[in-house]
């Protein structure tokens, strides 16, 4: 994929280096207008439309476009973090049991159609309209997706994990005093994750000499991405039997231990852009394509946080630091650096209202070849001698994990606009 969107930012930018012969210039383009008895007199050099139409204005200099986007992103991936089964199973709840069943997790997070906003503004530099600099800044609402699972033990929640032996396992949120062999848990699990994602560019522009009615803009600047990442997994668990310990030590009868374990992702790209234009424009009506690509570098930050919380009959008793996937072996904030390449295609079809203003619509696709998301960094193998609640917390020896992970992707942006740009 990465080498279509290439090699098509590659034909653009060839035909941006065409030089077009002046004397097929259109009628409708703009043209320095000499001045003729009764007309106002062109400062020298001072491009003029001239068309009829326009009756010897000058060619707007500024121009300013407001666009609605409403675009869909690559989902966030995410491993089973919650499940349920049945008491047959030699472990309930664990992957690959039969009766297994993942309630979230396994696969990516997908999110609706985000509405958005685009902003751009730019203008020519000096009389001939050749020169100029733009600018343009989009974002996107934050996607995010919020999945709750509570019982009071029937059916019952759990937490699938890999323990040190590697074998396939379960905490469990709650679960039937005739499942647990008379130690009844009430609580549940909640999920939540969120993606939110915005960008900025700064060109410089050359318009090239068009022929019949077809107009060409080459472009060179600077590209910054912003995209943030998150997944958290709460639980609470209520112990009427007094059966679970928190720090070596049994939690009173119920007593209540809240779970929390954090995933954030934070890329930033920034790189330098080339890229080009082409309109083919007819009376009011102009289609328009567009390709750049940036290339640069990808600054990307995970930040991986966990606590256990005791709560007692009256208030909390105490907090420490790791939950279960996040513990002693992975918290912290984890910084790389990658090279990345941004290409971006876009096509636009317009309509001038009037000279100062048109109304447009068209689809873009942005591509993004380096980046982590939060659920990637997610390792599902965990040391029990880590876990604050497990009877062996404490104790030497076992894998550091879960590790940092440290999993990077790929990621993609595409969807639709409509807006209006005024000219002056």
């Amino acid at each position: 994929m990465k080498r279509r969107w290439i090699s098509a930012a590659c034909v653009l930018l060839a035909c941006a280096g065409l030089t077009f012969a002046e004397e097929n210039a259109p009628s409708g383009a703009a043209k320095v207008m000499p001045a003729t008895e009764g007309s106002t007199v062109a400062a020298e050099g001072e491009v003029w439309y001239g068309d009829d139409e326009h009756d010897g204005q000058a060619a707007p200099r500024f121009w300013f476009s407001a666009d609605y986007l409403l675009w869909w992103m690559k989902g966030s991936p995410v491993p089973p973090l919650v499940s349920t089964g049945s008491a047959p199973d030699v472990r309930p709840g664990a992957l690959g049991e039969p009766n297994t069943r993942v309630l979230f997790g396994g696969e990516k997070v997908e999110f609706d159609g985000r509405s958005g906003y685009r902003l751009g503004a730019g203008t020519w530099l000096g009389c001939d309209r050749s020169n100029g600099i733009e600018g343009s800044y989009f974002q996107l609402e934050r996607g995010s997706r919020f999945a709750p699972f509570f019982s009071n033990g029937d059916p019952f929640i759990g937490r699938p994990f890999i323990d040190n032996e590697g074998r396939e396992n379960v905490f469990f949120s709650a679960i039937s005093a005739a499942l647990s062999g008379g130690f009844p848990l009430v609580g549940g699990t909640s999920v939540s994750t969120d993606s939110r994602v915005h960008g900025y560019e700064i060109n410089l522009t050359r318009r090239m000499q068009g022929q019949g009615n077809l107009q060409v803009t080459g472009l060179a600047g600077f590209r910054s991405l912003t995209l943030k990442d998150g997944v958290v997994v709460s639980e609470t668990v209520r112990d009427d039997s007094g059966s679970l310990l928190f720090l070596n030590a049994p939690i009173p009868a119920t007593g209540t231990l809240n779970f929390l374990d954090s995933f954030e992702t934070h890329n930033r790209f920034y790189g330098g852009q080339v890229g080009a234009r082409a309109e083919w424009k007819r009376g009011d009506l102009s289609v328009g394509a567009a390709a750049k690509v940036a290339l640069g570098q990808t600054q990307e930050l995970t930040i991986i946080s966990g606590a256990t919380q005791l709560v007692g009959p009256t208030g909390p008793v105490g907090t420490v630091p790791g939950g279960i996937l996040a513990l002693g072996s992975n918290i912290g904030r984890h910084f790389e650096r990658e090279f990345a390449v941004v290409p971006e295609v876009s096509l636009n079809v317009a309509y001038d209202v009037t000279c100062w203003l048109n109304v447009h619509a068209g689809y873009s696709y942005l591509y993004w070849s380096r980046v982590e998301r939060a659920g990637d960094q997610i390792d599902r193998t965990i040391n029990l001698n880590l876990v604050p609640t497990d009877p062996r917390f404490g104790l030497p020896g076992g894998p550091a994990r879960p590790a940092f992970l440290n999993e990077s992707s790929d990621f993609w942006l595409h969807g639709l606009n409509a807006g209006v740009e005024l000219k002056f």
